[in-house]
């Protein structure tokens, strides 16, 4: 999809500096408003298929960037599906974030995105409430 592909290029862009983005910034760039549910759920369609197809590929979770721009860290959503993932432990959500991000950090450092396809197959199996992110 159309948008997948944008916010793909943007997560990637960012990772390659080392930077984080906002789910603000997405929406944005998606013509999205942060306030809408509608719209909150269809960044969080986005950012999970990316997530699942970065993993099917063995690469870290790219959404690992996209945070909450209040605390600089992601919402509940990119835990869970971590989790689901089984791309680690879970002792400590904190320090498993910023192990991910310096993984997708120095992943991206001096690679070229992978990822041109049209569309994502959709392939998650959960379906999150819009409270927990």
């Amino acid at each position: 999809m159309v948008n997948d592909q944008l916010v793909y290029d943007r997560l990637v862009d960012v990772a390659r500096k080392g930077k984080t983005v906002s789910y603000c910034d997405i929406a944005a760039l998606l013509g999205l408003d942060v306030s809408d549910p509608k719209d909150r759920s269809e960044i969080m369609r986005v950012l999970d298929d990316i997530s699942y197809k970065e993993n099917a590929e063995g690469r870290p979770l790219l959404s690992a960037v996209a945070v909450l721009s209040e605390i600089g860290y992601p919402g509940k959503g990119f835990f869970l599906l971590a989790r689901e993932l089984e791309a680690n432990d879970f002792s400590d959500e904190r320090s498993f974030y910023y192990y991910e991000l310096k993984r997708v950090h120095e992943y991206w450092k001096n690679r070229t995105p992978q990822y041109r396809s049209p569309a994502l197959p959709l392939v998650r199996s959960r379906e999150i409430p819009l409270a927990v992110r």
